[in-house]
């Protein structure tokens, strides 16, 4: 199955996530539902890391974040790999 998910008034700071798992633990659940609101703070280095360092390391393998500035629609992406 695939959901798209579209926000129709973006607003600064506010962001979506989508995580693989409901949350970290000795056997983490899988995740599901719609994506969980998030408060995004500083820049997407800043975000990115914040959020790598956050997941349990025996079970992250990549992350996927993305800035999209709301006036111009630019993106900024980076994606982080343990294995690379």
């Amino acid at each position: 199955m695939r959901y798209f998910y579209e926000y129709e008034t973006p607003e600064s700071g506010k962001g979506h996530f989508i995580h693989t798992y409901k949350h970290n633990d000795d056997v983490p659940p899988s995740f599901d539902g719609e994506p969980k609101k998030a408060e995004i703070n500083g820049n997407i280095d800043e975000f990115t890391e914040m959020i790598w360092n956050g997941l349990n390391n025996e079970f992250k393998v990549s992350l996927y974040t993305a800035y999209i500035d709301i006036k111009t629609g630019e993106v900024r992406e980076k994606i982080l790999n343990k294995n690379i």
